[in-house]
């Protein structure tokens, strides 16, 4: 209902100050006057000549409202301003929603979309091992594997599948078990400037240490604080178990909720000085 409302009260508007104006007009004492005079010659023609036939009767009576109207428009000129003067920001009322809703529209299509996770970082070691024959009478023989094994550091990564960069202003990451996920995440915020340039998926952005408690299923989740080149701010999350991810309530996953979005718009980065030869710091890409 609000959205038909918003979409047809222009034309609304519009129907009824051509209805008001109509009945001004109509109602006018020029008008009357015109009438009044019509029906008299009308009057007068009938004795002479007899009485008309209906088609030209309801002929003259639209002829004549038509001309009263025309000759009763200067009686009422400064009314009729004053309803078009209405009409003219009606329906240029109507022209700024328009484009506003065009540009709203381009900002939501063109902005920067980020996004992040991770995975725990492995090391690759390389061991010497012999393989003996399948069969009797084989050769054994020496091969080299690689054997990966935890560093104790998580690997935080960023996406951005928008079509523009998205400044990146801080970090938040927590940890609990994956099968006692709280209702609400609390993060533990890290303020890091960066960019993220469009159409990039998993760049790394910060190894994190991963906790030594005792955890039978460790999870973590984390969020990101941005805005895009129009200057909106924005949050978003995730919540993973290793390397995937996990059925967790909204507020985990929630794109810019409504609980983080007063700490974005509140927060100012003061940008770091660019060092000489690190490029990026500052400039999007």
């Amino acid at each position: 209902m609000l959205t038909w409302t918003r979409k047809w009260w222009p034309y609304a508007a519009l129907t009824f100050a051509a209805l008001i104006a109509v009945t001004a007009i109509c109602t006018s004492p020029a008008y009357q006057s015109c009438k009044a005079e019509y029906r008299q010659d009308a009057a007068e023609k009938q004795q002479k000549e007899g009485p008309s036939t209906l088609i030209v009767r309801v002929i003259r009576s639209g002829w004549t409202s038509v001309k009263c109207s025309v000759e009763s428009v200067d009686a009422i000129e400064g009314f009729l301003t004053l309803l078009a003067t209405i009409a003219i920001a009606i329906f240029t009322l109507t022209i700024w929603r328009v484009n506003r809703s065009q540009l709203q529209h381009a900002h939501k299509v063109e902005r920067a979309y980020v996004s992040g996770g991770g995975a725990p970082i492995m090391r690759e070691t390389r061991i010497q091992r012999d393989r003996r024959g399948l069969f009797p009478g084989n050769v054994t023989t020496t091969v080299i594997e690689p054997v990966f094994e935890p560093t104790g550091e998580f690997g935080l990564t960023i996406n951005n599948y928008g079509k523009t960069p998205g400044e990146i202003f801080e970090y938040g990451v927590g940890w609990c078990e994956a099968t006692q996920i709280p209702d609400q995440p609390i993060y533990e915020w890290t303020h890091h400037h960066d960019w993220a340039a469009p159409g990039v998926g998993s760049r790394p952005l910060k190894n994190i240490k991963i906790p030594t408690e005792k955890y039978s299923r460790l999870a973590i989740f984390g969020r990101f604080r941005y805005q895009d080149i129009f200057g909106n701010p924005h949050s978003d999350g995730f919540i993973q178990e290793g390397d995937r991810p996990l059925l967790a309530p909204k507020p985990y996953t929630e794109s810019d909720p409504p609980w983080d979005m007063p700490e974005v718009k509140k927060w100012k980065y003061k940008k770091p000085a660019q060092k000489q030869g690190e490029p990026g710091l500052s400039e999007p890409p």
